[in-house]
């Protein structure tokens, strides 16, 4: 089946893909053992992040300043806690997040690979 173009997509999804313009960072681990990463100099936050691989798992923490809970099956980020979501290729998660915990699932042959999409 052809691409529609920009018609593909619905009015949601088209003003999501055009936060990319922000820039993105792209981030990996290798292993089970959780990687802490945080907001590079002058991003307040990522506001999407997006699942690269089939061997993800993570938590992120959300920005304080705009409430809610943190990505978390507790609901509150402790990157020394083993408290993390699987995630599958593909899925996108929107919020506003200022550090992202991830870790590889073990038994798995390949990199944890994610997307982070930089916000304001």
């Amino acid at each position: 089946m052809k691409h529609k173009g920009l018609r593909q997509y619905t009015g949601d999804e088209a003003s999501n893909l055009s936060m990319n313009m922000l820039g993105w960072d792209i981030c990996n681990v290798d292993d089970d053992v959780a990687v802490r990463f945080t907001a590079p100099s002058g991003v307040e936050y990522w506001c999407a992040i997006k699942i690269l691989s089939d061997n993800v798992e993570l938590q992120a923490k959300s920005h304080p300043d705009f409430g809610g809970n943190d990505l978390n099956p507790t609901g509150e980020y402790d990157h020394g806690q083993d408290e993390r979501i699987r995630c599958t290729h593909g899925d996108v998660i929107y919020g506003c997040f200022t550090e992202v915990s991830l870790a590889g699932i073990s038994d798995a042959a390949n990199d944890a690979t994610i997307q982070l999409i930089r916000g304001k």
